[in-house]
């Protein structure tokens, strides 16, 4: 009797180990905690590896999120207690925002996957190579993307559990041209022991130029 309580208890205590391992599992290499110049965001994840809430270096809350399988809903609550409500596609890409219960704010897809438009803009057409955006074409706007293509993107939103609004550019961005072509920003980067990315560094051409750096750590 003895041996078959023993037996039970070893079987419990393996199948909460096993919980907590899976867990970490789907936790291993999406952000933990991302610093841009002063400011920092933490963000925590659910057992599936979404994401389910955001503080700041203060852990005070910025967004809370929570998701709704059979409905295909998802719930962001701020600080504030105010909500937005998103509805999602069968490829869990967010299709439309509700407003009460009228569709607001629609998004549209290429096939590929990569966001196209949304409702209230005119025009806007993308163009991709090689799993990565090349450039988005508005009516009266542009914007042109170069990528280290020997490089994979480790920062996007799929690292921090929130990939809903379609397929994310495979590689690292290196430049992108905006504002009619006359602005320009310029993207380098520091890798960890893993080849995730530890730091970027945005540089735009504007007047004076301005430097932008980002922190990135990682679960493990």
């Amino acid at each position: 009797m003895k041996n078959l309580i023993l037996i039970a208890l070893l079987v419990v205590l393996s199948s909460h180990g096993c919980k907590k391992d899976s867990h970490k599992s789907k936790l291993a290499d999406l952000i933990k905690m991302e610093i841009i110049d002063s400011d920092t965001t933490f963000y925590f994840y659910d057992d599936r590896g979404r994401l389910s809430k955001t503080e700041e270096k203060n852990h005070t809350l910025i967004n809370q999120y929570e998701y709704s399988d059979t409905s295909h809903l998802i719930k962001i609550t701020n600080n504030k207690n105010e909500e937005l409500i998103y509805h999602t596609n069968q490829l869990g890409f967010i299709d439309y925002k509700l407003n009460g219960t009228t569709a607001a704010d629609t998004f549209y897809y290429e096939p590929s996957g990569f966001l196209k438009k949304t409702k209230d803009e005119k025009l806007l057409i993308v163009y991709f190579r090689y799993g990565n955006v090349k450039s988005r074409i508005y009516s009266d706007y542009q914007e042109e993307y170069t990528y280290y293509e020997d490089k994979l993107n480790t920062t996007n939103d799929r690292q921090k559990g929130f990939d809903r609004w379609g397929m994310i550019s495979r590689n690292l961005l290196k430049s992108e041209t905006f504002d009619k072509g006359t602005k320009i920003a310029t993207y380098n980067y520091e890798f960890d022991s893993k080849s995730r990315i530890s730091k970027k560094y945005v540089k735009y051409d504007t007047s004076p130029v301005s430097t932008l750096q980002c922190t990135y750590v990682y679960y493990e």
